[in-house]
């Protein structure tokens, strides 16, 4: 009877212990980064006007960029594709990375034009502070991608 209820008390502790661990792990503030789109309008104080501005040069690129994605991941599905075919023509995968690449630049050139466009909303004090941010982002490593704001210097 002793050994049942020992052992009772132990379960009882552990799923407790396991329990407070859990709410500790997830409720921690500034565990989670922000997401961008909330870290930007955080570090540059936009005014209500600005935070109107930006939503909308948001919705803009999430809406440029959806299809640029979708045909990038098509395209390399189609070149990972050739991965299992025996025969191979070295033109085919020269113009699919082509294309991949044409892709690329036009991805590159939206995430610019989204920038430039944040920038020109910004007044003086803001540009500075964001030209900032964007050189820690690009300095940033490629596997941090997704990892929250850039880090500080």
């Amino acid at each position: 009877m002793k050994k049942n209820l020992l052992l009772t008390l132990l379960l009882v502790f552990l799923v407790v212990m396991n329990g407070i661990l859990l709410f500790l792990f997830f409720k921690k503030p500034g565990k989670r980064p922000l997401p961008p789109h909330e870290f930007v309008v955080k570090e540059l104080r936009f005014t209500d006007e600005q935070m109107r501005e930006y939503e909308k040069i948001r919705m803009d690129f999430d809406h440029n960029m959806r299809p640029l994605h979708r045909e990038r991941m098509q395209l390399k599905e189609a070149l990972f594709a050739k991965m299992s075919e025996t025969d191979v023509e070295e033109k085919e995968i020269d113009s699919i990375t082509a294309l991949i690449g044409a892709s690329e630049k036009e991805r590159d050139m939206q995430v610019f034009n989204h920038f430039r466009a944040i920038y020109d909303l910004c007044d003086e004090r803001q540009k500075e502070h964001f030209a900032k941010i964007v050189n820690r982002a690009l300095r940033m490593p490629p596997g941090r991608k997704g990892q929250g704001p850039p880090p500080r210097p």
